[in-house]
């Protein structure tokens, strides 16, 4: 039995995406991240975004039990991971992050039958937390100066894109061996909160009903150099899910970018929307952290 046959509680809600416009056919959709004379701010973005209201959220609380979201399928997973990590040491201590890391890259080779994982990236995140794209003089997504929730649906590396962020991580002789066509290579994330999650919960989108047409790539630019990532245009076919107070010892796994996917859906789109729900609560916070995996095929 699929999810798709389940009848899931429903809370409706509004998410952003981009703007469908035929301009972006004429002229690459781009940010830029980086400081701009005042003259200039317009430059910014030519990126435009519309707001679709009552998008049905299917709550994944009212899955049962005998049936299981999947990486392979859906796109997107829950676990309960076997160890644990303290929330307050994560922002504070250096070796309880490290051996939070580590133990999770572990648990996510086991679990996927991987020949190698490697940890690459991890953001905390913080819903109070104003994010300002042209201040770059602190790194974003520490502890200590936290991202905001991402706020339009998207996935973070495109398929052009995979391969390169994959091989900046590995040696040459890895890149050889695994960058040949052999080997399946995916990008995972795994989202974990800090505390229960109360609002400004993850979404994430069956990538079973996403059509290549609903992903639009875009240059995300700074000084540091530019990388694409995908927008994702709205559809009513596309089945949005979400898990109501998401607990620290909850981890959801979701896919950024998948070499052989299996029904030719690449990745998962994703973003965070405000629960009407919700109420005045306190601040979600959260870490992300995102993952190479490298099977064989």
């Amino acid at each position: 039995m699929d999810i798709n046959t389940v009848d899931l509680p429903i809370t409706l809600a509004s998410i952003r995406c981009i703007k469908p416009s035929g301009l972006y056919s004429i002229k690459k959709p781009y940010q830029y991240s980086g400081v701009l004379p005042p003259s200039e701010e317009h430059l910014r973005s030519n990126v435009e975004y519309t707001t679709h209201e009552n998008v049905p959220m299917h709550n994944l609380r009212g899955l049962p039990s005998e049936i299981k979201v999947n990486l392979e399928e859906h796109g997107f997973a829950l676990h309960k991971l076997p160890f644990t990590a303290d929330s307050t040491a994560l922002k504070t201590d250096a070796t309880a992050l490290q051996t939070y890391l580590t133990d999770l890259a572990a648990w996510t080779k086991t679990h996927f039958n991987a020949e190698k994982v490697l940890w690459y990236n991890y953001r905390f995140r913080r819903s109070d937390q104003k994010q300002n794209i042209a201040d770059q003089e602190t790194e974003m997504g520490s502890a200590e100066l936290p991202n905001g929730p991402a706020s339009v649906a998207h996935i973070d590396i495109t398929l052009k894109g995979g391969p390169k962020r994959i091989r900046r991580h590995l040696t040459k002789a890895e890149a050889e061996k695994y960058l040949g066509g052999k080997y399946r290579l995916r990008i995972v994330n795994a989202w974990k909160p800090l505390s229960p999650v109360h609002d400004n919960p993850l979404a994430l989108c069956d990538r079973r009903t996403i059509s290549p047409s609903d992903l639009i790539t875009v240059n995300r630019v700074s000084d540091a150099g530019s990388r694409e990532f995908y927008y994702t245009i709205y559809q009513p076919q596309q089945k949005w899910y979400w898990l109501s107070t998401q607990q620290p010892d909850e981890t959801l796994f979701f896919l950024n970018y998948d070499s052989k996917p299996p029904n030719g859906a690449c990745a998962c789109p994703h973003t965070s929307f405000k629960d009407p729900g919700a109420g005045k609560v306190e601040p979600r916070e959260s870490i992300e952290v995102r993952m190479i995996v490298i099977s064989e095929s």
